[in-house]
């Protein structure tokens, strides 16, 4: 995977591109907007992407499962995204940083 698909997004992220979107396909058999190791790790830790992660149109099962693997936005609004940060689903987990970080991006846009 790393040798086909990485080349053109780590270069995109180091010449500073603002958002990456996740799609409707599946690797590992975990949904794209739901995979920890793509956004987290590999994006936002190993690349140091600093923008948000945008999904497209509805391909996330669940929302607040995306929103730990790393999804920083969801569309078009995916309505059990944010219940479920608003209900702290996991109380050991705080989700109030990872529902406004798509707000703050708003002002490197602007």
């Amino acid at each position: 995977m790393h040798e086909v698909y990485n080349h053109p997004f780590s270069e995109s992220i180091r010449a500073g591109v603002g958002s990456i979107m996740c799609s409707y396909n599946r690797i590992n058999q975990t949904h794209a907007c739901e995979n920890s190791y793509l956004m987290n790790k590999l994006a936002k830790q190993d690349l140091a992407f600093h923008g948000f992660v945008v999904s497209d149109w509805s391909p996330q099962p669940s929302g607040v499962s995306s929103a730990l693997a790393g999804l920083d936005m969801s569309m078009p609004g995916f309505r059990s995204y944010t219940e479920g940060l608003d209900n702290q689903q996991n109380p050991a987990k705080s989700y109030y940083p990872l529902k406004l970080f798509p707000i703050n991006q708003w002002e490197l846009v602007k």
